[in-house]
């Protein structure tokens, strides 16, 4: 009865291709495979079912009390003493690597002296019994007094060192002291490393939590910062004379370091500008809300856009002894129809017209917060009605722009609105233009 259950164990394995570690190759016999045998699948169906609980517990969360009843330091000591007392010993330390893996010190230690703490970490290349039990052997030194050059942490008659070690890095050594000479049986050994792989787990666990905390706290700290600048960010079109505006900003790994804002004067002008600054993460957002809040400040009473950049380059540079670099163009479109603009750095502006696109800029300017003595020059350019201003913080996706907009199938309709105007411009570069995202804003004469 047991070869014919091995025999039909062996051709129901064959009849699915022979995978028995994944649940969902179970098939549900057929008319050809009614006779398996019910106990082998059982057995087949369990095995699989211990292997997915163990995925799954991969899968759970770290809980941490938020108020343990012992910490850290008290968890080992505990473990160190259990250890040490379930082999009769005097007392265990344990000692761990440093992070270039070239010292070892006390971390942890049960009835030791106190001063042990303080002591210089002791060497690796010469602590002899650590290095083996580091290569992944346990080391009994039943009498201390033969091992006299294996660098011993403590006088003792003899001990034991096994390695604490997750999976895939070695942590450090946990020995064990006794007072006297003696010998240590193979179940003794495997009760130290026991307690050597429970310090392991406390110790991964406590740099699991700690990650994870920071992580969660990163995270909410950059939806917190990424709330902030949504709301900073305008999202209706002031209503002006002759001109209408809309903008688009890319939400992606970058969204940080890039900002485009506008407001209108007291005399009716609509001023806009576009920024980006060269930093990442948190610290993009620092120096674009700066930069953004520089322009804010004298944009109102700026009525030339060269002077006004160079207002913002003064508080940037002597703001800060480590200014970043910060990339700026500024316009100011007036109820007359006239409009005026002047860029620092890599911003940049294209005009598209009836007879074609035109760039503005030729070559890249000085960025902002590098030089007391910058210097910027606004010029005036000539918008007829229906015409468009394209103002980018990357140069190669206005680049391709222009292309699309030299064909004249590429063109939008006239009377499209600014907003549909500049997704559809946008949409057309996608394909086709490499590099990163970044921040457009766009300006018409209606009239």
């Amino acid at each position: 009865m047991a070869k014919l259950t091995d025999r039909r164990l062996k051709l129901f394995t064959e009849s699915d291709g022979g995978d028995r570690d994944d649940v969902s190759s179970v098939k549900v016999a057929t008319v050809a495979q009614i006779n398996f045998d019910p106990i082998a699948e059982l057995e087949r169906t369990q095995r699989a079912l211990r292997r997915a609980e163990a995925e799954v517990a991969v899968g759970v969360p770290l809980i941490a009390q938020p108020h343990p009843q012992r910490h850290l330091s008290e968890r080992l000591e505990a473990v160190l003493q259990s250890a040490a007392e379930a082999l009769g010993c005097r007392a265990a330390g344990m000692y761990l690597l440093d992070d270039a893996t070239t010292e070892l010190k006390l971390r942890a230690a049960w009835n030791m002296p106190p001063e042990r703490f303080t002591e210089q970490a002791r060497p690796l290349a010469t602590a002899m019994a650590d290095l083996e039990a580091l290569a992944g052997h346990a080391v009994a030194l039943e009498d201390t007094a033969l091992y006299g050059r294996w660098n011993l942490p403590e006088a003792c008659g003899a001990a034991v060192c096994v390695p604490i070690s997750s999976p895939t890095t070695p942590l450090g050594t946990l020995w064990v002291f006794a007072t006297e000479a003696r010998p240590f049986s193979d179940h003794e050994v495997n009760l130290v490393e026991i307690s050597a792989g429970r310090i392991a787990s406390d110790l991964e666990r406590e740099l699991l939590l700690t990650e994870t905390f920071d992580t969660v706290s990163l995270r909410r700290s950059q939806e917190e910062a990424d709330e902030r600048r949504q709301a900073r960010r305008p999202h209706v079109a002031p209503l002006c004379d002759r001109w209408e505006i809309a903008a688009r900003s890319d939400d992606d790994a970058q969204a940080l370091h890039d900002f485009y804002d506008w407001l209108t004067t007291s005399d009716g002008s609509l001023c806009a500008a576009i920024g980006l600054v060269e930093a990442t993460d948190f610290a993009a957002a620092l120096e674009i809300e700066s930069l953004r809040s520089c322009w804010r400040a004298h944009t109102r009473h700026a009525v030339d856009c060269g002077h006004l950049l160079e207002w913002v380059n003064d508080d940037l540079y002597r703001g800060s002894t480590a200014s970043v670099e910060s990339h700026l163009l500024a316009l100011r479109a007036a109820p007359n129809g006239t409009l005026a603009l002047a860029a620092a750095g890599r911003a940049t502006a294209l005009v598209l017209g009836l007879s074609g696109a035109r760039p503005l800029f030729e070559s890249l300017r000085p960025s902002l917060g590098q030089d007391v003595d910058f210097r910027a020059h606004a010029i005036e350019v000539p918008l007829a009605v229906g015409e468009l201003l394209l103002v980018a913080d990357d140069a190669r996706r206005i680049e391709r722009i222009a292309a699309d907009w030299n064909l004249a199938d590429r063109r939008p309709a006239p009377r499209t609105s600014a907003v549909r105007v500049l997704d559809l411009l946008l949409r057309q570069g996608d394909s086709r233009t490499e590099g990163p995202r970044g921040t457009f804003l766009l300006l018409r004469r209606t009239s």
